[in-house]
Order: structure tokens, then sequence, then C-alpha cells
């Protein structure tokens, strides 16, 4: 897989971090990692011109709605973590998006939270990206597009992994006429090296370059995208694309094992549920144990379990619902590690419900004067509803999924979700993404994040215990095979090379465990301390290869 991106001479970029919120920063090299090489190399050349972290992230979300439609785009939504060096402040941007008013009274059945125009929520990308440059960044949103739009116009060679993605889903795909015409040849899925040019969505991308976002949420977009989800049975009306507002939120703090954390806070579960797990696992001597041992992967797999447990029963969009702040509370979940037991898995309701696959993409970016960003941006399942706009070349998402839509069933995930998480107009539903940032004594360390749905929380999870509990190297950390629990659905799962006597064992205490391939994607960072330069990690699960960038460019003091 690594060979196709040689063909194509490009080179990806590696990641991230920071500089120390007590002091000024200056470090040897402006880095970003991304999921493909094209959307790195977007990103480097934001660099080149003068831009920070922040206007990189932008070029490269942009770019990643070309080169990865299966994955995110204007058409989706996501969350950016980002550290200021100006304001030595970590800022989370919400650009999730949101229940269009007529949701509520919509009945959702069979799939039609999944396929096809109903399923598509509000999206939030646009709005976000214009908001994070207004902000944040230097440069003027027309040119962090740029890179897109010649990517789109011009074309790129489909990759291994898109050509794989677009086989997985082409049942879907090919229910849809303008989306068939555009990822189908001769009636069969687009397959790898073919050139792929997005005319339209090269207009799209033009047309919010000159006119803001407000082309997409008030403009000529917004008028073709609710005129085919009207057609289509849709519920996204031009007053829940005008109504549509980023949100900035606090983070959530947790310090483990003498470092200090930045998590994500609701509309994503992620931090909750990071937070509670962490401190369950933090007086227990996992390196002494050994890692992938039977009493290390029995806790990890409890604790997993028990914060789940929680996400299904109490989680939800903090504007709408009431959030129950001892959820938080590091007593609270010391409690629930005192319940667990070491002998023998706890029992479960036996739902037998299996998640389907899920496709996000995590980007990470640091500059030499300290800022930084971690980037989660997503469409739910691969390439969203499979609704593509004739005119536009916008994919639209299929996040209503993400809500509890229907009492008692799971989601595409297998997440059954309490009446926290119903549907609302103007509700955010709730998330699993989880860009993260790891400080120690005021200096950052790690930056990561990862796609995979409810696999994002465990995926981070276990990162971090490699890291601070194992001593692993990020390398290692990542690299290393994880498991997964979500309470329900009541399996156990393992990635490819999890030492099967230590499964055998967990069997024998009562877990049931499942293979599971195809998780997680991660793009992580660190902070060389010694050289004051940026290393980073690309999962070697997916397509990125980590490259710095060390032009010096100049930056607004």
């Amino acid at each position: 897989m690594k060979s196709f991106f040689h063909k194509i001479s490009l080179t990806i970029v590696a990641l991230l971090f920071l500089s120390s919120p007590a002091q000024g920063a200056s470090y040897k090299n402006n880095i970003a990692v991304t999921a493909h090489p094209l959307a790195s190399q977007a990103a480097i050349d934001i660099y080149k011109q003068g831009g920070n972290a922040i206007d990189a992230a932008v070029a490269a979300a942009f770019a990643l709605n070309v080169v990865e439609p299966h994955n995110s785009g204007i058409g989706g939504g996501g969350f950016m973590m980002i550290y200021s060096a100006k304001l030595k402040q970590v800022i989370v941007l919400d650009y999730r998006e949101t229940a269009p008013a007529a949701s509520e009274k919509f009945e959702y059945t069979g799939n039609n939270s999944r396929i096809g125009a109903s399923a598509a929520a509000v999206p939030g990308l646009a709005r976000g990206m214009e908001h994070a440059l207004t902000h944040y960044g230097q440069l003027k949103l027309a040119q962090t597009l740029q890179p897109a739009i010649k990517l789109a116009r011009d074309g790129f060679p489909v990759s291994p992994l898109l050509a794989d993605r677009l086989i997985n889903r082409a049942n879907c795909l090919g229910r849809f006429k303008t989306t068939k015409k555009l990822l189908f040849y001769k009636h069969h899925p687009l397959k790898t090296n073919t050139q792929f040019k997005q005319a339209d969505l090269a207009n799209s991308l033009e047309s919010i370059a000159t006119k803001g976002a407000d082309s997409f949420y008030i403009g000529a977009l917004a008028k073709k995208l609710v005129a085919e989800i009207k057609k289509q049975g849709g519920l996204i009306r031009e007053a829940d694309l005008a109504k549509y507002q980023v949100k900035t939120r606090e983070p959530i703090q947790a310090n483990y094992k003498g470092y200090q954390l930045y998590l994500m806070p609701l509309p994503s579960s992620g931090g909750i549920l990071l937070k509670q797990m962490l401190t369950m696992t933090e007086q227990d001597p996992l390196k002494q144990w050994g890692h992938q041992s039977v009493k290390t992967a029995h806790l990890l797999t409890e604790v997993m379990k028990a914060a789940f447990k929680d996400r299904s029963e109490k989680l939800g969009d903090a504007d709408f619902t009431p959030f129950d702040a001892k959820l938080l509370d590091e007593n609270y979940a010391k409690n629930k590690r005192q319940q667990i037991r070491l002998d023998r898995a706890s029992p479960l309701p036996q739902e037998l419900l299996q998640p389907e696959g899920s496709q996000t993409t995590h980007a990470s970016f640091a500059d030499q004067a300290g800022n930084v960003v971690a980037m989660t941006n997503s469409l739910n399942l691969a390439f969203g509803s499979c609704v593509i706009v004739p005119g536009t070349g916008i994919l639209l998402n299929n996040h209503m999924d993400d809500f509890a839509t229907q009492a008692g069933k799971a989601n595409a995930f297998g997440l059954v979700q309490s009446t926290a998480n119903r549907i609302q107009a103007g509700k955010r539903p709730l998330s699993s993404m989880s860009p993260t940032f790891i400080f120690k004594d005021k200096q950052f360390r790690y930056a990561l994040g990862s796609p995979g749905g409810p696999t994002i929380i465990s995926n981070v999870f276990q990162i971090i215990v490699n890291l601070l509990q194992h001593n692993m190297s990020l390398r290692q950390a990542i690299a290393a095979p994880k498991l997964h629990h979500q309470y329900l659905p009541p399996q156990l799962y393992y990635q490819e090379r999890y030492p099967r006597s230590t499964l055998d064992a967990l069997n024998a205490k009562g877990h049931q465990t499942k293979y599971r391939s195809r998780w997680g994607n991660v793009q992580a960072v660190s902070l060389d301390l010694k050289t004051q330069s940026f290393q980073g990690v690309s999962d070697p699960r997916g397509e990125g290869t980590p490259q710095s960038n060390a032009t010096t460019v100049p930056h607004k003091p």
C-alpha cells in the first residue's frame, strides 16, 4: 500500500504539536499528519504561504473532503481542539451536525436513519472551518481552499483504501443515480489508480471560497441542497441551514500518572468516558501485571464496560439534556473500580446486535510558534447517507443515526442509547470523537486521535495507558493490538496479533471474545524535548507516512 504513494511522489506529513503554555515557543518544524498524503501536502503548502497550524488544518479538512470522500467533508461535521500559543489556552470548536426541525416528528424505521436523505443532519464543517480561521488563523478562507479546489478539478489517483471502501459500500452507493455516476465506472466502483475528478465539488468549493460559508448555509448551495433533500424525502430545510452555529466548548481536564490531559466535552462522550476509565486504572500496577496479560486485559475490559454503560444510559447533548456532574467525579469512578472483580467478567444483557464499520478521519497539526490542532471530522458511516446532491458533488452525512432514533434499537455501531440522546430540533447527536492533548508540567508531550465510532474511545484509552503506564514509545503504543468493549453488544472485540493465550483465559472468565478488523487510524505526535522538534507517528493500519516540514515561515505576534 505504501508503494502506491511512492508512485505519485507525494509525502504525508506527520503531526503535531505544541508548546508550553507557560512560556513562549519556537520549534524547529511545522508538522501535519493526516490519513492521506495529498491532504498533508495541502497543509504543508499552507505553512509555506505563512499559515499557522489552524490554517493548515482547515486546508487539510477541505482536501480530505476531496481525496477521502468516504470519511469526511462539507456534508458532515466534527470537532477541533486548538492550543493557542498567543492565548495559552486550549479551546474546543464544536461543528457537530444538528437535528433538523422536522426530525422531531419524523418516524425512523428500518434503515432510513442510515441510508438516504432522511439520514442527514444539518452539516457543520464549512461553518466550523470558517470560524476557526476567523478567530485563530492567519490566512483567508479562499487561500486555504485552493489546494482542495485544485485536487477536485485536476483529479488524483484513487488509493487502494478508497477503492476498498467503494467496494464495501457499493450496494448503498449504487442506489442513487448521482452518486453512482460519480463513483462508478461501467457499473463497477472506481478502481485503484483511476484518475478521479470532481468538477461539481470543485465548483462548490469555489463558491465557498468566493462567498464564504454563507454560500453553503444561505446561498446558492443551500438552495440546491434543500431542493434535492426535499425531493428525496429528507428533512433539512433552508431555515435549518440558516440557523446553524458553531459552539465553543471548554475541554475536560484530567490528571493521570503525573500528566495533564485535555479531553473532549459533550456532545462528545469521549472525554467523560476517558476520564472515568483512566481514573479507574490509575492505581492498578498494570506495568507489573504485564501488557496484554490476562489480569491487565480483564481490567481494561471491565472499565470499558462500566464507562460505556453510563454512555448508553445517561449521556446526550448537554445544551438539551441536564448533565450529571458526578460522572466526572473521581470518587464516582473509584467506587466503580471497587465493584470490579478480577476473577470473572461482570454479567451483561445478551443483546446480539453487530456493529457496522465507521469512517471518520483524524488529523493533527503544529507550527513553529507553538499552535496546535487536533481535528476529527466525519460523515458517520463510509460515504455517509450515500447521497450526493446533484450539481454540487457534496456527500450528505448520516449522523441522524447517532441519535436514539428508535426506542430500544441499537444504532449502526451497536450502541443502545437512552432518551438523553433522543432527537430534538437543533440538538447535536452524541459522539465518540476524541481528539486529545497530553501535557506534563505545562509542556506539550503528545497529541492523538482516531476514527472508528465508539472504538475511538477504547483506542485512545489504551494508547494513553500504553504510553503512561507501560512506558511504550508512541509508535509502539499505537501499533499494539487493542481490545474494545462498549457494554452492548456483549462481545469483547480484539485486533490482529492479540495473544491467543490471553484471549482463551478471558473467555474462561466469562468474556465473549470476537475478532474484528479495521478499527482505528491514529495520527499522533510527540515532542522531542532535547531537540524541540516534533516527531510524528501514523497508524500502520492506514496509509499515512509521517514527515515534517522545517521551512521557517512568518508568524504574526
